[in-house]
């Protein structure tokens, strides 16, 4: 039972998500996305999150999935972070799995 050995390591992500800080942001996830087997972001509650954001995560899920590595949220997306989804459309077409990723599988408030 190797999965059940797998560690996961977390990530507190700083309280700005935006345009000017996601390139340091996309160096920490890039660097455990390729070091470690399962990673857990906890974005802060008082979070300043800009669409970057939201397509730096989309995009480390697509990257996370082809090489195994399961990537979650520490807890569902609070309401910054649930504006900019519902904002930038993304919401309208999410799958069953991206409700389970950001929302957690519980319903939209």
């Amino acid at each position: 039972m190797v999965e059940n050995n797998i560690v996961n390591y977390s990530i507190n992500l700083p309280s700005k998500l935006n345009i000017k800080t996601i390139f340091d942001i996309q160096n920490i996830i890039s660097e455990k996305l390729s070091s470690e087997r399962a990673l857990t972001i906890h974005v802060p509650d008082d979070c300043d999150v800009d669409l970057s954001f939201i397509q730096l995560i989309e995009s480390a899920r697509i990257r996370a999935k082809s090489s195994g590595v399961t990537l979650n949220l520490a807890q569902q997306a609070n309401a910054q972070v649930r504006s900019v989804l519902e904002r930038g459309g993304f919401v309208a077409g999410f799958s069953e799995e991206d409700e389970k990723f950001w929302f957690h599988g519980k319903a939209q408030q």
